[in-house]
């Protein structure tokens, strides 16, 4: 499974409101935090649902280029160019987990939506 295929898989785990997750990766079906890999995990954040696919696939790879795609999408929004380096997938990482908690469920979809067709 290639980086766009991770992202298409992460919008379907979190299409569903009840589904997305703010404030922590994931949670369980009680709302407590949990951990992404855990199969009690029911709700997830954008990078909950990659961190869960990362795992369920064991392409870690895929899913770190995943990242570096939507990271780059909102870094061109803000009028920056993230490195080819580990500082700009740390930064990538950050920006992601910065919408998520400031986004709403429609523009996190809009968001994954616009990453599948976008240039990397």
């Amino acid at each position: 499974m290639g980086p766009r295929q991770i992202l298409a898989s992460a919008k379907m785990l979190i299409e569903r409101p009840e589904r997305w997750n703010q404030g922590c990766s994931s949670r369980d079906i009680k709302g407590y935090p949990c951990s992404s890999e855990s199969e009690s995990a029911d709700k997830f954040s954008i990078l909950g649902a990659l961190e869960r696919l990362a795992a369920e696939s064991g392409n870690y790879q895929s899913v770190e280029s995943a990242s570096r795609i939507l990271g780059g999408i909102l870094a061109r929004r803000l009028g920056h160019i993230l490195p080819q380096s580990e500082r700009g997938q740390r930064a990538a990482i950050d920006l992601i987990s910065a919408f998520n908690e400031i986004a709403t469920h429609q523009s996190v979809l809009q968001l994954l939506d616009s990453s599948m067709v976008e240039p990397s």
